[in-house]
């Protein structure tokens, strides 16, 4: 474990084993948080993993795992979420006061810094203050607790006769699985590189627990399919991919997949689902018939030379002023 240390507050670096020794039983640790889960991405992309927290007085305020690339923390793709915590416990401005000052820490090390944060963080002004930029991004989540108050709409495409589709879980067959999601990556304009990655991302991913597949079938062929990030701990689960057949489109496959999942994981004892994709059109639009509550997170970035670029650019613009008076 390394540590840096300022006056009483300390950026401390960890080991696998030791953060998870450590850490792992607590409430917050999440899938985001697994080195388990961590490493299937470090080995699709060959980044290092990073687990550290920041502490005052000897008491953790931020946990925080990320990816290392050089002098770069990054998010190698868009499944991810950071595992970012913040100590509830503290109040609103020592967490503005401590972040400010973990992020000049981390900015001596980094270049870059680049993190997704999850949903719940929603004041990102320390960020903003330590030269960061930001998106703001939206996600749909729902509760699985409360009743399947669905819109009309999808209520009539629950309601349709079909051919007979049968829901399946855990495939025994995960190829023809990927064929359909591959495909689908394709229409929707994802580069070859990108889907080269995903491909086996998504295969390590299932094989180590965190991933699964549900789906609808007809015999062999695959009608529907949701991958689903498990995060089991906060009793969470993400779709991450959908991906249909429009062959069945008319027997309202396309809902009754979701439908169908959301009745799955509830019976594991999960308690929310985030869908993803609430900021695309037409799927926001669909997505928000299921009885969802948009939710909104964060992806906030600082770049070393840009940051000193704005600041060189800023004190011409001070120093012309002045000339000009």
């Amino acid at each position: 474990m390394v540590k840096t240390q300022i006056e009483n507050q300390t950026l401390n670096f960890y080991v696998p084993n030791e953060w998870v020794l450590k850490f792992g039983g607590e409430q917050w640790f999440s899938t985001f948080h697994n080195p388990a889960f961590l490493n299937v991405h470090a080995n699709i992309y060959k980044v290092k993993p990073i687990y550290f927290t920041y502490i005052n007085n000897g008491k953790v305020v931020f946990a925080v795992s990320s990816f290392e690339k050089g002098n770069k923390l990054i998010v190698p793709d868009h499944f991810l979420r950071t595992g970012f915590w913040i100590n509830p416990q503290f109040k609103e401005f020592q967490i503005l006061q401590f972040l400010q000052e973990m992020l000049a820490q981390l900015k001596q090390s980094y270049v870059s810094i680049r993190f997704n944060l999850p949903v719940g963080i929603s004041d990102i002004r320390a960020f903003i203050w330590s030269g960061f930029k930001f998106n703001l991004m939206h996600t749909y989540e729902k509760a699985l607790n409360k009743e399947q108050d669905y819109h009309p709409n999808i209520q009539r495409m629950l309601k349709k006769p079909d051919p007979g589709f049968k829901f399946s879980v855990l495939d025994s067959k995960f190829d023809p699985i990927l064929k359909i999601h591959q495909l689908d990556f394709y229409k929707f304009g994802v580069r070859k590189k990108h889907v080269k990655n995903y491909l086996p991302l998504l295969t390590l991913l299932r094989k180590e627990g965190f991933l699964i597949d549900l789906n609808l079938k007809l015999g062999e062929e695959v009608v529907a399919s949701n991958l689903v990030l498990l995060n089991s701990q906060q009793k969470k689960a993400y779709v991450v991919l959908i991906a249909k057949s429009e062959n069945w489109y008319q027997y309202g496959a396309h809902a009754k997949i979701y439908h169908e999942s959301f009745s799955y994981l509830k019976k594991l004892g999960y308690e929310t689902v985030d869908l993803f994709g609430a900021d695309v059109p037409g799927f926001a639009s669909f997505k928000l018939k299921f009885s969802v509550k948009l939710c909104y997170h964060y992806q906030v970035f600082y770049s070393r030379r840009s940051d000193r670029l704005k600041r060189f650019l800023g004190n011409m613009k001070s120093f012309l002023k002045k000339r000009m008076l």
